[in-house]
């Protein structure tokens, strides 16, 4: 049975929902809060900071992030 992914965000959100998954992480519970204040009102967190947090409540990464490569509108840049 294949276990379900998230997306960062998704399951960032689910790591600051759940005191249980917090827990694992090591952080103080004042820091959950401070957190879920931010997301909630859509202030930034770092992607940084959101993986940091979610590998020490114990998730992993099901596949590493894509990119495409930028759209330039300035001829300096096309070839």
């Amino acid at each position: 049975m294949e276990k379900e992914t998230y997306t960062t965000d998704e399951a960032f959100e689910i790591v600051l929902s759940s005191p249980e998954l917090w827990q694992k992480t090591g952080r103080p519970v004042e820091q959950r809060i401070k957190y879920l204040h931010k997301y909630r009102n859509q202030i930034p967190i770092t992607a940084d900071l959101k993986e940091k947090i979610l590998r020490q409540a114990g998730c992993q990464i099901a596949q590493n992030t894509l990119w495409n490569e930028p759209t330039f509108t300035s001829k300096k840049y096309n070839n």
